[in-house]
């Protein structure tokens, strides 16, 4: 993912050390093993990519905050 947005960015000459991730959680459920929400199109972000059936070892979500904690 950080190669990709890198060589999208090459001619304002980013870094790969310099690209940092940052998450915006989507309310939105998926219940299909596709990745589909039916009666729904969820338009491609811009920059980046969904990630759907993340599992999480060693860390925690923090829901009211939107973030990851230890």
């Amino acid at each position: 993912m950080k190669q990709e947005v890198t060589r999208q960015n090459k001619a304002n000459q980013w870094s790969l050390d310099e690209v940092d991730y940052k998450s915006e959680p989507q309310k939105e459920i998926i219940t299909g093993d596709d990745g589909r929400i039916e009666g729904k199109n969820l338009n491609p972000p811009g920059e980046g990519v969904f990630i759907h059936g993340l599992y999480l070892e060693g860390s925690q979500w923090h829901k009211s905050e939107k973030r990851f904690e230890e």
